[in-house]
């Protein structure tokens, strides 16, 4: 064999040949203006062993026209580096840079020897905020028992489409997917309504991410996502199998749509100044949100500028003795991580007040994560070094 299994790559071993099938192909793209970062090919050998490759946004172009999905290529010449630490598509320990000196080589002898499709099904028991790190991505196979209806709304300046799934496994546990764009679209509903006339609609969600809400967790599509509607392969001829005569009518959802507003017309009917802002009755405007314009003049850092917190719910951490335990959830199996909380005074022509800004917003602000300040030389839990 004149190539290289994908098994037998590594950092260390040189002159690499590889024969592989690309299985998907997905652009990594910053939001919302989607500039993009690199593009992303999933490969697959004929031992099913997958590895992802990428392109820098320089040479995506020219890679995408010469490596097609279905097709099956030798290639040589690229970077062998250890794999990303999250959004994994392929569970292994390299990912494949290819470079303006990688050789590709497509090839029509014995391709069959490399299916088409390779999937790793995640238990729906097995989906917990846990997977919030999104470590590696997740791919599941279920029933459709209901379709919400196309529902838009705005992310920043963009307008974005959304539609929420339920499916269900053989044991009727339930899992609720959010699709986003161009994959709520993609999703026709009336195809999918006429495919169950015939026999239950099994969907398969690959390159999924965890989120949760309320507690709840959901699977939601990013750019390296894809789904696929009663795929001809043995898992989902088993699933149809095993659901025997069972009958489960999909349930179509009508989500109502809130008020198309730009960031601009909200900001326009939400804006209040502090004087404003402090006279509210607060029980009356729980969930209301508003957008006032003041200035940021110091932190307050007396007690601090960030606390211990539950690496899941991101609450409080208490200790107990000798060991600790978060105040809301329970969790004790991990250890806690810093996180920003910071007092900042502001001050418009009104009035003069305090705002907490936690760790997104305040990483923002700050530029820099919690976790590197807090662990830093000399850092100081009461003075904030900018």
């Amino acid at each position: 064999m004149d190539y290289d299994i994908v098994s037998q790559i590594s950092t260390s071993k040189k002159n690499c040949r590889i024969k592989v099938r690309v299985v998907r192909t997905w652009d990594s793209i910053i939001p919302p203006f989607q500039n993009l970062i690199s593009t992303y090919f999933l490969l697959l050998d004929e031992q099913e062993n997958s590895i992802q490759a990428f392109a820098r946004k320089q040479e995506a172009s020219d890679f995408k026209d010469l490596l097609a999905e279905g097709n099956v290529y030798y290639l040589a010449n690229f970077n062998i580096l250890p794999n990303k630490k999250s959004y994994r598509a392929a569970n292994g320990k390299y990912i494949i840079q290819l470079t303006r000196s990688t050789a590709v080589n497509e090839t029509k002898d014995h391709v069959d020897a490399i299916p088409l499709h390779k999937f790793t099904f995640t238990d729906f028991l097995d989906i917990s905020d846990d997977n919030e790190n999104n470590v590696n991505l997740i791919e599941v196979i279920g029933q459709i028992i209901s379709v919400g209806s196309l529902t838009h709304l705005y992310a920043g300046p963009k307008l974005t489409l959304k539609r929420n799934v339920e499916i269900q496994n053989l044991r009727k546990d339930k899992l609720s997917v959010t699709l986003w764009d161009k994959f709520a679209t993609d999703f026709d509903e009336d195809a999918i309504m006429n495919k169950e006339k015939d026999i239950p609609v099994i969907i398969i969600f690959i390159g999924m991410t965890v989120k949760t809400f309320k507690e709840k967790v959901y699977l939601c599509t990013l750019s390296a996502s894809r789904f696929y509607v009663n795929l001809q392969i043995p898992a989902v001829k088993e699933f149809h199998l095993r659901l025997q005569s069972q009958t489960y009518q999909i349930q179509l959802v009508e989500e109502k749509n809130q008020p198309i507003l730009t960031l601009e017309e909200e900001i326009a009917t939400n804006t209040k100044s502090l004087a404003e802002l402090l006279k509210l009755d607060w029980q009356h405007f729980q969930g209301t949100k508003f957008t006032c314009k003041a200035q940021l003049k110091s932190i307050d850092t007396t007690y601090g500028w960030w606390y211990r917190a539950c690496y899941r719910c991101k609450c409080a951490v208490r200790n107990y003795g000798e060991t600790f335990c978060c105040s809301k959830c329970g969790r004790n199996d991990k250890p806690p991580i810093p996180w920003y909380k910071l007092n900042t005074i502001v001050e418009d022509e009104t009035a003069t007040t305090n705002f907490t800004i936690f760790e997104k917003l305040a990483q923002d602000l700050i530029q820099i994560p919690a976790s590197q300040l807090a662990t830093a030389t000399n850092a100081d839990r009461y003075t904030l070094h900018l």
